[in-house]
């Protein structure tokens, strides 16, 4: 069962449904053995990212007990393949930071950089799996939530707190937006691309509990999202390579961390350039034209 396909049933149901669908998902995708392990993480966080949204748009429309349960349990799911998730993008970010820029690097230094990341890559991919057998843990943890599935419980009120929290979440974005441009620290920016990207999955969520048309703005949300989240991989890499090669090559180090500099603020001159479009309207005006597109 698909999620479109469970449109039109009571609120209860269909949240109810939706979560045991993703779950399923989860599960599916995990014993997948056409799926690198890295697809697989990619796709167990995607899906956790769709259940939290399912969260934060019923928030206090149901046993608050109940969600947080349910919001901790998916949080370790989610955290339980992030390092390795990061380190891979580590590794794609260095390359595309050398190409971007035609640095001038020594090649040695390069390929020192690279590798000491591939080798922390390979020895956290050996924990995660031979050690620690990641997926037999997810797989054991959607388990216990599905078995929970019926715990969730809306109130009569359940459309209205959606409403709101849908409201909240966009003026959330604009005002994190706001803070970015006046500030625009990795932590601000950072904070900023999670309102987008709850914004996203809530709407898209929205989507099947009704029959609203948003795909041209679900769309400027993703790319938005997408544009910040590159932003958000050249910071961590800069972070990285400041930690563990500060002393070693200084100003080989510093070519290619000005060369994340240039890169990261390009990036955040076109999230600013679409967020202004995006975020233009107050909370009121954006609700307004929420309605119409609901009734239409």
């Amino acid at each position: 069962m698909n999620l479109e396909s469970i449109r039109g049933q009571t609120l209860n149901k269909n949240t109810q449904q939706i979560f045991l669908t993703i779950l399923n998902s989860i599960q599916k995708c995990i014993n997948n053995s056409k799926y690198s392990e890295e697809k697989k993480i990619h796709e167990v966080r995607k899906n956790i990212k769709k259940l939290r949204a399912v969260l934060r748009l019923v928030k206090y429309s149901g046993n608050i007990d109940t969600n947080k349960y349910w919001d901790k349990q998916l949080k370790e799911i989610a955290q339980s393949g992030s390092e390795l998730r990061e380190k891979y993008l580590m590794l794609n970010t260095l390359d595309d930071i050398v190409e971007s820029y035609d640095l001038e690097i020594n090649i040695i230094y390069f390929d020192y950089l690279y590798n000491r990341l591939t080798q922390d890559y390979n020895m956290l991919k050996f924990v995660l799996f031979d050690e620690m057998h990641l997926w037999e843990s997810i797989n054991h943890k959607v388990n216990n939530l599905k078995n929970k599935k019926d715990d969730i419980r809306l109130l009569s009120k359940g459309e209205k707190v959606i409403e709101q929290n849908l409201v909240m979440e966009y003026q959330k974005g604009r005002e994190q937006m706001s803070t970015s441009q006046k500030d625009p620290t990795f932590k601000n920016c950072h904070q900023w691309r999670k309102s987008v990207k709850y914004l996203w999955y809530e709407i898209r969520i929205l989507k099947i509990f009704s029959n609203i048309k948003l795909h041209g703005y679900l769309k400027k949300l993703h790319n938005l999202s997408e544009i910040l989240g590159d932003a958000h991989d050249l910071s961590d890499l800069k972070t990285f390579l400041k930690i563990n090669f500060e002393n070693k090559q200084l100003s080989e180090l510093n070519s290619i961390c000005s060369g994340i500099d240039c890169l990261w603020h390009d990036k955040i001159d076109q999230a600013f350039e679409k967020g202004s479009r995006i975020f233009k309207e107050n909370s009121d005006q954006f609700m307004k034209k929420f309605k119409n597109r609901l009734q239409n």
